[in-house]
């Protein structure tokens, strides 16, 4: 699979903190805590965080083989942990773990992908940062806050605390993760992009473990082979 400049150039540079994921959606409602996960993989402190961190991400970007707006951004990040992880492989042992279960659990989305893509499909977004279009994110709830704030504020001048504005932001907090069930109508281009381009950004990794050949132990060799059955015969020469 070739990776257009553009996009490999998006891969490489955009920072975690450049993408909207309130905006994103994911299984379970917005994608808001996701960076928390990402950040913990790279950071390697401790299985059980690591555990959470795959559980909670594989949960939410992926559901009865549904890939969602947030899984090929995740996925970029994920792919920057497996190289974080392939970098201290001789002086951390969760290194090791880390980086088998991030090239089994690629694997296995690309296998999902690879049984969608054989069906009739519309073609995808020219490039992977036009996900990013404001046309396809949920609304920002940053700015309902903001504009709660500034009311607040009015009311707190005049002494006045209104019980009918309270409720309603009641009513907001606990429609916070639901109300984009009505904003779920993608373009067929758009919801294919999804699996496109996570399909691109897992593709990122061959470079990653090619890179890391000479550290790899069988067992991450064998993985990557499963990942991409082709790398071990004709690019690694193992």
């Amino acid at each position: 699979m070739d990776i257009s400049l553009k996009d490999r150039e998006f891969i490489s540079s955009v920072s975690i903190t450049d993408i909207p994921w309130r905006r994103l959606v994911c299984s379970s409602g917005r994608a808001g805590n996701f960076p928390q996960w990402l950040n913990d993989l790279g950071e390697l402190k401790s299985r059980s965080n690591i555990n959470f961190a795959l559980s909670s991400l594989s949960q939410d970007m992926e559901h009865q083989s549904t890939l969602w707006h947030c899984t090929p951004f995740a996925l970029i990040f994920a792919v920057r942990a497996l190289d974080n992880a392939l970098q201290q492989l001789e002086q951390n042992e969760l290194a090791d773990f880390l980086a088998g279960e991030l090239i089994d659990w690629f694997a296995w989305l690309n296998r999902g992908i690879n049984e969608i893509e054989a069906y009739e499909h519309a073609a995808p977004l020219e490039h992977f940062a036009d996900l990013l279009d404001e046309r396809y994110l949920l609304p920002d709830v940053n700015s309902h806050d903001n504009d709660d704030d500034d009311e607040n504020d009015v009311a707190d001048e005049n002494g006045d605390e209104d019980e009918e504005s309270d409720d309603e932001d009641d009513d907001w907090e606990e429609d916070e993760d639901d109300c984009f069930e009505d904003d779920l109508d993608y373009p067929d281009n758009v919801f294919y992009s999804f699996y496109y381009y996570s399909k691109v950004a897992i593709e990122s990794s061959r470079e990653v473990i090619i890179r890391h050949n000479a550290v790899l132990n069988d067992n991450l060799r064998s993985l990557a082979q499963e990942l991409f059955p082709d790398l071990i015969v004709n690019e690694l020469k193992i």
